[in-house]
């Protein structure tokens, strides 16, 4: 991926043409990091940090970046200024922009032309607690651009102003930002990640379901032992009532006379009753499995609560133990500071300053939804209660018109009889809905115990492939690594001959002689390493085969601390690459730049933005 021109339309403007080694210099406030934010803005990043004449005065219109790709197409990006979430796009043809090829595309979509067209993965990345961010060209810029903002012991750069601050804070996105650059094909791993996700939710649902199952079983079989024999017990003694009732009803014919001395009215009656009955208990079943579904629901936020509630509570102790000493050098412990860095006071690990608000707030809306559960539970219960009273006032009904119609017939052996029998089949009936039920219950349960073990084996497979392709990437990372460790330390010694060794830890943060950059003291230390750092990964480019756009961005690098000699072999080191490269610097440092490579030099005079 290459850079040609960048355009700036408007009452303020530049036309810049660029080669492969394009140097800026420029006296302070002539324009030398706005034209690096507005190159990396024409690419889909975001800034805060625009100059009044673009942000306020909107003196410019619009910045139009034309690029060649590495599939041998050329293309301007047309992006308003100084905030736009669409970029116009059209092919260049002969010079010229095609107009029936000009689309106009959101931020996302002008990510995914950029990165098919120059045949970098189109896929996420993941961090924090099963959260995904979509791998937007936006992340790439962050591995290639040095600017003067962030801190140089963060390496990568901070891009999109407050809108991306989360973002940019989450180490496992900038580790993933490297391993993408180095070339991890993490499409497939993440595809397989997020069906063992849906599979894990699915066996959690499964698992609520079997627990509300065999609650209800418990209640219907309190003694019984449910195995495979009990269940062919079950079997058969269905088998015997519906035989019994068979028998009744091939002898019912005899009994209708019997029949005729019920009223009308107390024959519609006990109908009406008996099909309410039957309503009344099949809500019953219902609430009691709303009522189990519930009860898990509260456990599982209870749960939730607690391990928030027991990391507030480490934290209170941990600050308040009177610790005087260090535990592993036996120095005297200094007071926790406030650190400027964005850190953890207490073990240096990079936080976000909002993540106590925002455990707090989760914590306040678990509790509300604790009290939400708890209050929906009651209100089920009572339902059930009010429910069951009805079954019971019912029956008793049921039972009063059963008196009148057994007192309204005659006291003969027969009415006798038919009485018997009636009660024998009601009888029958009862026992045969419950277990009708028990039986419907245990398939029900059988069939999750299925479905779970299924889903075992699934999870059991899946995991095994995500470990076999964790494998087969990290082998191509370390390959990748090895290189750019080599690269990395040739250059560390060309510019500090005194170093040993240039590594990374797990989150590829630099570390050079065993000091991680966060602990190295020397502010020009820093900045060399972080520099080396991204310029070492650029080279690589030209080894082996990364996800690397093609160029890189440093804006004003030098720090003031950083002599002339250590800079000039950085220098040296930049002009050796083949790839495209923009750097800016310091008028005043002229005599270190190769004269040749130096497209413009701005001043008070000749400031980048002018009129156009």
């Amino acid at each position: 991926m290459k850079i040609n021109r960048v355009k700036v339309t408007g009452k303020l403007g530049f036309d810049l043409t660029f080669s492969n080694r394009n140097i800026i210099l420029g006296e302070n406030g002539t324009g030398k990091s706005t034209f690096t934010k507005l190159l990396l803005y024409s690419l889909g990043a975001d800034f805060d940090t625009f100059i009044p004449e673009i942000s306020k005065e909107k003196k410019c219109d619009a910045v139009n970046t034309y690029i060649s790709f590495s599939n041998g197409k050329e293309y301007v990006a047309i992006r308003k200024l100084p905030s736009s979430d669409i970029v116009t796009v059209g092919e260049i043809i002969s010079g010229e922009i095609n107009k029936d090829s000009l689309t106009i595309q959101s931020l996302s979509e002008y990510s995914e032309f950029i990165l098919s067209n120059e045949g970098l993965p189109i896929t996420s990345i993941s961090y924090g607690d099963e959260k995904n961010a979509s791998m937007r060209f936006y992340f790439y810029l962050r591995g290639l651009y040095v600017d003067q903002e962030t801190p140089a012991y963060k390496v990568l750069s901070d891009i999109g102003g407050a809108a991306k601050e989360f973002l940019n804070s989450q180490s496992q996105i900038r580790k993933a930002i490297i391993q993408m650059i180095l070339g991890a094909q993490f499409s497939e791993m993440y595809k397989l990640r997020n069906k063992l996700q849906e599979i894990q939710k699915n066996e959690q649902l499964k698992k609520s379901e079997l627990s509300s199952v065999l609650s209800i079983l418990n209640t219907l079989l309190p003694e019984e032992t449910i195995n495979k024999k009990s269940l062919e017990k079950f079997k058969t003694r269905l088998k015997e009532i519906q035989d019994s009732k068979k028998k009744l009803g091939d002898n019912y014919a005899k009994f209708s006379k019997y029949e005729s001395n019920f009223t009308i009215e107390q024959s519609n009656n006990l109908k009406r009753i008996e099909k309410n009955i039957s309503i009344l208990l099949s809500k019953d079943r219902e609430l009691t499995l709303q009522i189990a579904d519930m009860n898990n629901a509260k456990n599982n936020i209870k749960e939730e609560i607690k391990e928030i509630s027991e990391l507030f509570i480490a934290k209170d102790l941990i600050l308040q133990m009177p610790i005087e000493r260090c535990p592993v050098c036996l120095s005297n412990m200094h007071p926790l500071k406030k650190s400027e860095k964005n850190e953890c006071p207490y073990c240096h690990s990079e936080t976000n300053n909002d993540n106590y608000e925002d455990g707090l707030a989760f914590k306040r809306m678990l509790e509300e939804a604790l009290i939400e559960a708890s209050e929906l539970e009651s209100k089920l219960k009572k339902e059930r209660q009010n429910n069951q009273e009805k079954i019971d006032n019912s029956q008793k009904e049921l039972l009063g018109i059963k008196k009148e119609i057994q007192s309204s017939m005659n006291s003969s052996q027969a009415d006798k009889d038919y009485l018997i029998l009636k009660n024998q089949l009601e009888l029958y009936i009862k026992e045969e809905n419950k277990l009708s039920t028990t039986l419907d219950l245990l398939k029900k349960r059988n069939s999750l115990k299925f479905d779970l073990e299924k889903i075992a084996k699934e999870k059991k497979e899946l995991s095994e492939e995500i470990v076999s392709l964790e494998t087969e990437i990290d082998k191509k990372l370390n390959a990748g690594k090895k290189n750019w460790k080599l690269i990395g330390l040739e250059y560390l010694k060309r510019v500090f001959p005194q170093s040993t060794t240039f590594d990374f830890d797990d989150m590829y943060n630099p570390i050079l002689d065993d000091f991680n950059i966060r602990d190295i003291s020397s502010a020009s230390l820093k900045v060399a390493v972080r520099i080396i750092y991204i310029v070492s990964l650029f080279h690589l480019k030209e080894q082996r085969k990364i996800n690397h756009p093609g160029f890189v961005v440093l804006d004003s690098p030098r720090d003031k601390d950083l002599d002339s000699g250590r800079y000039k072999k950085i220098l040296d080191i930049l002009y050796e690459q083949k790839n495209q490269f923009f750097l800016t610097g310091s008028l005043h440092d002229e005599k270190l730049y190769d004269k040749k490579n130096i497209l413009i030099k701005l001043t008070e005079d000749s400031r980048l933005l002018s009129e156009n």
